[in-house]
């Protein structure tokens, strides 16, 4: 039995053009992992910058990508009809 490297990236506060090149990089460092999981439950604000990148790294992504969503992120998918092109998964 083989076992499948899985990455969990955790986020919390504010995700924003100050703090996106931070998850950028992150995402960078764990490019070799076979899923991937950004885990956003905690971020209370999520805005246009954040929402680029989120898209920018899923196109990037060899791996699967799925994200867990706080409320002002699954927002945010759903208005810029997005949502759908992610693996939303339930609170981690």
């Amino acid at each position: 039995m083989f076992a499948t490297k899985q990455t969990v990236i955790t986020v919390d506060g504010t995700l924003d053009a100050t703090t996106v090149p931070d998850l950028e990089r992150l995402v960078a460092d764990n490019a070799d992992t076979a899923v991937l999981t950004l885990d956003l439950t905690a971020v209370s604000s999520f805005d246009q910058a954040a929402l680029d990148a989120l898209l920018r790294i899923q196109s990037a992504c060899a791996s699967p990508l799925r994200v867990a969503p706080s409320e002002p992120v699954r927002a945010s998918l759903v208005a810029a009809r997005v949502a759908p092109r992610f693996t939303l998964a339930d609170p981690l």
